[in-house]
């Protein structure tokens, strides 16, 4: 508490100074202030003269201690006076000066916060530029090794650049010479019968009339007269629903395919049959001349067909097991032109197709669907058969029909679009062997009766074991098939059948095929 305040509220003690000490003290103040004052004085005048800003940091630090000593004790008399006013004022420097510093921090920490993160920002970039920068140069320096790499192992650059052909083809060369050297070898020590075998030599036949050719030149001489034949939308060509293959054989377009192939396209008038000639970018527009349901032949004529390449016709019946044979087909009616190669593994295969037991070649050429209706070639490129069937449950057995036995059938149908004077019986045979069914004697027996066909009217019945035909024992269904055949169409031919064992005498009149198909 000041002086002022003491002497107000203070109790009296009688030690309380009087005015002449009072006097005193104030002098003995005074002039400890001057003499402060003239010590500051001579002290600022020696000290060498400091930079403008710490100069004016100093003089604001030490504002107390350079004030005169009167304006000092003015100042202490005022406060004493009135020392609201002194405590107001200090409050009032002091919230400046904190709201001041405060303000000036806040800039301070956001200029500092810029400043690093736009300095963190420039270092991303550089760091992006020159990994970028990088991946490219190890990419081009990656590509410039592999490109040098395969120069070097292609001879095209290094100091061993050689002429890369030429070096492949005396390797080659080398090799095969050794190899064939090594076989001479093997086959000079060894003590075969023929040390020159040729499949294809032994495949082939001769004949001092005819030329044997090479498989290379079957297929030369073949392959520009077998199409490839596809159904599709008589609307939209481009859709095809189904293919096969075909040869032609005359020079305005007369076509041989399978009926099976074509049987979509001639029960409907929606779908329509182009034909593809191997060299040729467009497609024949085809018409069906005419179809044989028992021997799954069928004829048709390209459009506008002149001067085609044709092929020639061979006989079927001079065939000789583990002859040659040369198939060319459209294969699953994407590989045209395909060549297969085989020999004839049988010459009459009993087959029941279509209702009817044909006699079929068997070959172990691959034969796959899109084949059917191709040719099956003899050694000296004639057509001897048109392939037509494959079992898909095994591999290496496929059939054809023998030319000879479809030969008088393609002429009836080009000529009157039908076959004419072929004697049926109306009947399909199954073959039952030993053992086949328990309690089933082995024989020929009915399996199936054309509606009101020659053996229906004559009063067979599916059942029936056939025991005679004209009189001649009945041991296979080629005996029925020759025994018809040697009569015409009309004559009257007795027949024996066992049925629930009875034997039964009837007659049956032979009727011709093409009143049944139609």
């Amino acid at each position: 508490m000041d002086d002022l305040g003491y002497e107000r509220f203070a109790p009296k003690t009688g030690n309380e100074p009087t005015a002449e000490n009072k006097s005193s003290t104030a002098l003995e103040h005074k002039e400890e202030s001057l003499n402060e004052g003239e010590v500051v004085n001579q002290e600022l005048k020696t000290e060498e003269t400091p930079k403008s800003v710490e100069t004016s940091d100093k003089l604001i630090g030490n504002a107390d201690n350079i004030l005169p000593a009167d304006v000092n004790a003015k100042t202490e008399t005022e406060n004493k006076l009135n020392p609201d006013t002194s405590i107001n004022k200090e409050t009032k420097v002091n919230a400046n000066t904190d709201s001041v510093s405060e303000a000036e921090a806040a800039r301070r920490t956001a200029e500092i916060k810029y400043y690093t993160e736009k300095t963190e920002k420039r270092k991303r970039t550089v760091q992006s530029t020159i990994f970028a920068i990088v991946t490219v140069l190890l990419i081009a320096i990656i590509g410039f090794q592999t490109i040098y790499i395969y120069k070097l192992n292609t001879a095209k650059v290094g100091l061993m650049t050689y002429d890369n052909e030429a070096y492949r083809s005396s390797k080659e060369k080398d090799k095969s010479d050794k190899k064939n050297n090594k076989v001479k070898d093997i086959l000079d020590n060894a003590n075969v019968v023929d040390p020159h075998f040729s499949l294809e030599e032994a495949a082939s036949v001769t004949d001092p009339n005819k030329e044997t050719l090479s498989i290379s030149e079957i297929a030369s001489k073949l392959m520009p007269a077998t199409v490839s034949i596809y159904i599709v939308d008589a609307q939209n060509p481009k859709t095809i629903l189904a293919s096969g293959s075909g040869f032609v054989i005359s020079e305005d377009g007369y076509v041989v395919t399978n009926k099976h192939v074509v049987v979509d396209a001639l029960k409907s008038k929606e779908l329509g049959i182009r034909v593809h000639v191997p060299g040729d970018e467009d497609t024949y527009v085809a018409d069906i001349v005419g179809t044989d349901e028992q021997t799954d032949i069928a004829v048709v004529k390209l459009k506008d067909a002149k001067n085609m390449a044709c092929v020639t016709l061979g006989d079927s019946d001079m065939l000789q097991i583990g002859e040659l044979a040369v198939a060319i087909g459209n294969p699953l009616g994407s590989f045209e032109s395909t060549v297969t190669v085989g020999v004839i593994s049988a010459t009459s295969r009993e087959i029941n197709t279509n209702g009817y037991t044909v006699e079929l070649l068997q070959t172990d050429a691959s034969i796959n669907s899109g084949n059917s209706g191709g040719p099956l070639i003899n050694s000296f490129g004639e057509v001897i058969g048109v392939t037509n069937a494959k079992i898909s449950s095994a591999e290496g057995l496929g059939f054809a029909i023998p030319i000879n036995s479809v030969k008088n059938v393609i002429e009836s149908i080009i000529n009157i679009g039908y076959v004419a004077g072929r004697p049926t019986l109306g009947v399909m045979i199954r073959t039952v062997s030993e053992g086949d069914y328990y309690g089933a004697e082995p024989g020929l027996y009915v399996e199936e009766l054309t509606p009101d066909g020659p053996a229906e009217r004559a009063g067979l019945e599916v059942g029936d074991k056939i025991i005679s035909f004209d009189g001649i024992e009945i041991k296979e269904s080629s005996d029925i098939m020759e025994v018809r055949d040697s009569h015409d169409i009309g004559d009257a031919v007795s027949i024996e059948v066992m049925r629930d064992g009875d034997i039964l005498k009837l007659e049956i009149v032979i009727g011709e095929s093409a009143d049944y198909e139609h």
